[in-house]
């Protein structure tokens, strides 16, 4: 049976953060992935350039093109590990066994790039969707990421990206539907 070409993009079930070690012409090469913890969504725009050809007082023709991808990412849980690999940091682990602390600190930060990847549920048994998935290949952070504290309540923890092409295959972005089967 072949992947179906609909896609349910209904709940987000699991997000993935992988470095990218290098982007050269025959692949990019990833480290280790890591999982951002209570995923809430992932959403995937973009930027679009319009160019209008006028002549004889008139719209001739236009062409549009994808500049830019903006992805934006909401979680409720924060990983001191994810946020290192996004910033450019390492997490120190200090302390005795009986008091141990883990600090994320932050110096000169450059944003690295890396891999995102989300994924639905997949369909029931009754449903001939697949689980779907958003795959950026190389992202990086677009402006620092929100954490914080709220009062009484959680606060819900964000983080926009911004996708750039591959060496290797020149694409933003990916949608994959795999097979219910």
């Amino acid at each position: 049976m072949a992947a179906p070409h609909t896609m349910k993009l209904y709940a987000v079930e699991d997000c993935k953060v992988t470095p990218l070690t290098a982007d050269v012409s025959s692949a990019p090469t990833y480290g280790t992935a890591l999982d951002v913890p209570g995923i809430k969504e992932v959403r995937v725009g973009g930027e679009v350039k319009t160019v209008e050809l006028r002549g004889d007082n008139a719209l001739l023709e236009t062409d549009a093109s994808l500049t830019k991808i903006t992805v934006q990412v909401r979680h409720a849980k924060i990983s001191l590990d994810v946020l290192a690999m996004m910033t450019g940091q390492t997490v120190a682990d200090t302390g005795t066994t009986t008091a141990e602390v883990a600090t994320l600190s932050f110096g000169n930060v450059i944003f690295p790039y890396f891999k995102l990847e989300a994924k639905t549920p997949t369909g029931g048994a009754s449903d001939v969707i697949g689980d779907a998935h958003i795959v950026v290949w190389k992202a990086k952070l677009a402006s620092w990421p929100e954490v914080g504290m709220v009062g009484e309540d959680h606060l819900i923890a964000s983080f926009p990206l911004t996708g750039v092409k591959t060496t290797a295959n020149g694409k933003w972005f990916a949608l994959p539907n795999n097979d219910p089967a």
